[in-house]
């Protein structure tokens, strides 16, 4: 039989009250989620599009975040485990998938980089260059007057290769650490986050449309939870190198880097079978022929 050794860690009163109010606080929430649960049709939409309008039903039981599974009819049961088996589950799947996988890691490296370096240093930039915080708000509406006229737009029309149109429209919001190297004048600064907003949006559409499209329903749920986990977990890590990088190596120096990087990144992704449609490749008969 295993054994392991029991760790008593003493907690300091602060730990006690931060650990009593996280229990309230999720009893709060779950609290709320069963509550509204019994209000709730059976079919709730589960993804809005860039206008605000349902592109995607399920069972209410979506609204539960639990590993909890419904086998339909037409489905292909499987073992929910453990958090780790989940995650481990969600890897493996996106590794066979090497478009996900491509796309993933290309936004997910520059978003590291990038918002870690704006959001420490445009605050600084825009006092130090500027005199105020005017230009840090101004910059910030820019941006999502950027994101919402590209949302609009790209919700009214479709191509087919959106993984394409999503890269090189990624592939601007290289504005935002070349305005952060270059803050020659607020104008400039501001421009640049427009573009950078606007760059987002295509991803923001066609990204969830392809995930819904080629991944089987029960697997959807390990692959957004993964997009999250990488795209949004990397974001701190970026945040906290930032200002220690840019002091060793230079403000201007590690803005240009991180440019590169990024586009670095789009090129590798855009090389990978199936990013060009986001969908999986269709083999050809004579590439299935020679298959055991």
């Amino acid at each position: 039989m295993e054994t392991r050794p029991k760790i008593n860690v003493s907690l300091s009163p602060l730990d006690k009250i931060l650990e009593a109010i996280g229990k309230v606080l999720i009893i709060i929430i779950w609290g709320l989620t069963v509550f509204v649960y019994f209000k709730l049709p059976t079919i709730i939409p589960t993804h809005f599009n860039a206008s605000g309008k349902p592109d995607g039903l399920g069972d209410k039981l979506t609204i539960l975040i639990l590993p909890i599974k419904e086998n339909r009819a037409g489905e292909t049961p499987h073992n929910s485990g453990s958090m780790i088996h989940e995650i481990r589950e969600g890897i493996r799947l996106v590794k066979s998938i090497p478009w996900i996988a491509a796309c993933l890691l290309g936004v997910s490296v520059p978003l590291m980089l990038i918002i870690g370096i704006e959001s420490v240093f445009l605050p600084i930039i825009s006092r130090r260059e500027f005199g105020s915080d005017r230009v840090f708000a101004l910059s910030l509406i820019a941006f999502a007057i950027g994101a919402t006229i590209t949302a609009l737009i790209g919700s009214k029309y479709k191509t087919n290769r959106p993984g394409l149109v999503s890269n090189i429209s990624w592939m601007f919001f290289i504005a935002i650490p070349i305005s952060m190297a270059f803050p020659f004048a607020p104008w400039f600064v501001i421009l640049c986050y427009f573009i950078a907003g606007a760059a987002t949006e295509p991803y923001g559409i066609h990204w969830p449309s392809a995930i819904q499209r080629e991944v089987p329903r029960e697997f959807q749920g390990r692959v957004f939870s993964l997009d999250y986990l990488v795209s949004l977990g990397l974001i701190p890590i970026g945040m906290a190198m930032a200002a220690p990088v840019a002091s060793i190596f230079g403000e201007t120096e590690y803005f240009l880097f991180a440019a590169v990087v990024h586009l670095i990144c789009i090129v590798i992704t855009l090389s990978i079978p199936g990013v060009w449609e986001l969908k999986n490749p269709v083999k050809s008969s004579q590439s299935e022929q020679d298959l055991p």
